[in-house]
């Protein structure tokens, strides 16, 4: 009888322990979103480098697609909002160590990204594209004609665009600058004969060159969709944002942001000239 009584006490004690166990890892999973209510701000990693139309710095403060969601984020909690600029492939690790709520910069959900952070569920989906030195305009159709040794293609530290690049254009020659910004600067000195990069991007780029510099080939090459970046503990916060996400896609929000800043080009006058 003593046996079996030390026996039940015994199971009951470990169903106890694993129910604190249980509660506490609960607590963690919910932490970040109370921490962000407790200070009454999200802080938002962003790209360092403006990303047009989705980042751009004005003197009045950032605009852009993704910057509209993230004030809509904040607004939907109650809470304010903070950016912060960050160099892109610092991004994951800052979140990963929790000195970020979340990071918001075109970030490609990919296998290899997804073991440090959570993603959202993707809020946009694109791909990427090539742009020329405009001295090829008549010579290079697509993006298989610059896979020779003869070319330098130009990509950004951290992007995405490296792995397309590889995949997709092998036998060229590979040229790596340290952001988006130095793309056009590359085929401008003669660094690089073409570049690769998110084809949003290269759109508004070709706008503002108007022919000047590069030549467009509007032709994706990838199809990849983009999510918010969360850190891996926070499961409480991914599920507020993917219910977020599903939330002005269905109420017509993201709509009038995707009109804003996709379907036509008043945002143009805030790039510099």
């Amino acid at each position: 009888m003593f046996r079996t009584l030390s026996k039940i006490v015994l199971i009951l004690l470990v169903f106890a322990l694993a129910a604190g166990c249980d509660t506490n890892v609960k607590d963690e999973k919910v932490e970040g979103l109370n921490k962000i209510r407790e200070k009454n701000e999200i802080k938002i990693a962003i790209d360092a480098s403006d990303y047009p139309p989705f980042a751009i710095e004005t003197p009045g403060g950032f605009v852009g697609f993704d910057i509209d969601i993230c004030y809509d984020i904040a607004k939907k909690m109650g809470v304010n909002v903070k950016f912060e600029r960050v160099e892109f492939d610092k991004i994951i690790p800052l979140v990963d160590k929790g000195d970020y709520d979340l990071g918001v910069a075109t970030f490609t959900i990919t296998a290899k990204r997804n073991t440090d952070v959570l993603f959202s569920q993707p809020y946009i989906v694109t791909g990427q594209a090539v742009i020329l030195d405009k001295k090829y305009k008549d010579s290079v159709f697509s993006y298989r004609d610059l896979n020779s040794t003869q070319y330098k293609i130009a990509f950004a530290k951290g992007n995405t665009s490296e792995l397309s690049l590889k995949k997709f254009m092998p036998e060229s020659r590979f040229y790596e600058v340290e952001t988006v910004d130095d793309l056009v600067k590359a085929i401008i000195n003669d660094e690089a004969d073409a570049f690769i990069a998110d084809m949003p991007y290269c759109s508004t780029l070709a706008a503002k060159d108007k022919g000047k510099h590069l030549y467009f080939i509007d032709q994706p090459i990838t199809f990849e969709p983009i999510g918010i970046v969360i850190n891996k503990d926070n499961f409480h916060l991914l599920n507020w944002i993917n219910n977020y996400i599903r939330q002005i896609q269905s109420d017509g929000t993201y709509d009038e942001f995707y009109a804003k800043w996709f379907q036509n080009n008043d945002w143009i006058k805030y790039l510099n000239n």
